[in-house]
């Protein structure tokens, strides 16, 4: 497995959930399917995305993503499409 191949199931996974993918959901699915090597954190503490994978997501998509810009909402710690009430999220 490659940070790609973690990156594309995440594509895949934002669009199978209607346009949202919390953090949380990523990781609890990624680290035992491609292995603990592509999420970060204590075992104790908080864990995230391995910021390759999270470089390859953006990656892949260019910025915009099967015709909607990725965002992250700090706030629900999770990536989801742009929406029209965004202005005030990160672009990712």
């Amino acid at each position: 497995m490659t940070v790609i191949d973690v990156a594309r199931w995440m594509l895949d996974e934002l669009e199978r959930r209607g346009g949202w993918l919390q953090e949380s959901d990523a990781v609890a699915f990624i680290a035992p399917t491609f292995g603990s090597e592509f999420v970060s954190g204590a075992a104790g503490g908080a864990r995230s995305v391995n910021r390759a994978v999270v470089d390859a997501f953006l990656q892949l998509g260019g910025g915009t993503v099967r015709g909607g810009t990725v965002r992250w909402d700090p706030g629900r710690r999770a990536w989801h499409f742009s929406e029209p009430s965004d202005a005030g999220e990160r672009l990712v």
